[in-house]
């Protein structure tokens, strides 16, 4: 192990559990953009010690709040979190108790259909309790349960090369938010000297998004749910004896209207068919069946496969392949796209 990385997980330990613990063995756990360490103590129990990043340097903050508040606002088994830091990415961190246990993701392939809706249920039952949660605006949870600014999955590439998150808002309405986020997405648009060759459609998709905005199905302010973006996946699941004992990985939970879960469906590896029945049946806001439901729903599904034409959803990965060419051809069938779309909504 390096030795700076052994000082600054023992420190951690000593404040937050004992000032004479050592450090025995530490191992690097496949995670996202955080690191993430299992550290084994001289007290014979292990921990989790998750990093900050200067990618996304707000987002130890917005998980250390998120687990508390779901620790005290419903039974979803997470980790009990026995300290954080937060202020300074680099030295950001939260200490985890480790749970024993095995990724749902590991053991799907060799899940009988009994266990593989046993699993769906209570994982269904998790989403009904999110569905129940109410806050009074978009956006992330900061400590002490308060809605901050959105931590979006969104990733900007700088000049250098270095990639960093999107924050946004907080947003007050859902109305606020969508224009927001399309706001966010056609400056990206108009700046960017790669999507330069698109950039003349910008006058006329910000008229495009005035007009969607006072179309929107989404008429309230709230209140707005807490649920998860690409997170309570198989990869976040601990299971031990056909029981799910912890969830994992809180960064990328956000407040929203419902519909919007529905967009990232978190165990079609498991069986999606499965989940959705049992979600219908707890009538889970966004699986409900009724005529203003789907309206929103669409409408959320419509905008977000807009915004990834005006900069396309794959950008960041041409830019990070090297791939230019690949990106002028991918401008070229976005702009077909948008000049359709353009040219219906004015006639």
């Amino acid at each position: 192990m390096n030795v700076d990385l052994k000082v600054k997980l023992a420190a951690i330990l000593k404040r937050h559990v004992d000032a004479q613990i050592q450090i025995e063995s530490s191992e690097l756990i496949p995670s996202g953009t955080h690191s993430v360490y299992k550290v084994l103590a001289s007290n014979s129990t292990s921990y989790v010690v998750k990093l900050g990043t200067d990618r996304w340097p707000q987002k130890i903050e917005s998980d250390a709040a998120t687990a508390e508040y779901l620790r005290e606002h419903t039974n979803i088994p997470v980790p009990t979190i026995l300290g954080f830091r937060t202020g300074d990415w680099r030295s950001d961190y939260i200490l985890m108790e480790f749970i024993e246990g095995e990724k749902l993701a590991f053991i799907r392939h060799d899940l009988s259909l009994p266990e593989k809706r046993a699993y769906a249920t209570q994982v269904a039952g998790f989403y009904k309790q999110l569905d129940n949660t109410a806050l009074d605006a978009i956006g992330s949870l900061r400590l002490g349960g308060v809605v901050g600014p959105l931590d979006t999955m969104d990733t900007t590439t700088l000049p250098d090369g270095s990639v960093v998150g999107v924050t946004l808002g907080p947003y007050p309405t859902f109305q606020a938010y969508t224009k927001g986020m399309f706001d966010y997405t056609i400056d990206r648009l108009e700046n960017d000297p790669l999507l330069r060759p698109n950039a003349d459609l910008v006058p006329r998709l910000r008229n495009f998004v005035e007009r969607r905005i006072s179309q929107t199905p989404v008429k309230t302010g709230g209140p707005f749910r807490l649920f998860s973006l690409e997170c309570m996946k198989p990869e976040d699941i601990i299971v031990c004896d056909g029981w799910i004992v912890a969830v994992l990985d809180f960064e990328n939970y956000q407040t929203n209207i419902p519909e919007l879960l529905k967009h990232y469906e978190p165990f079609r590896t498991v069986d999606m068919k499965m989940f959705e029945e049992e979600c219908r049946r707890l009538e889970v806001s966004a699986w409900k069946d009724d005529p203003e439901t789907k309206e929103r729903y669409q409408y959320c599904l419509d905008n977000m496969l807009i915004m990834q034409q005006i900069v396309p959803g794959d950008y960041d990965s041409f830019i990070r392949n090297g791939d230019q060419e690949g990106l002028k051809q991918r401008l070229v069938e976005a702009r077909e796209y948008l000049t359709r779309l353009l040219e219906g909504s004015d006639s």
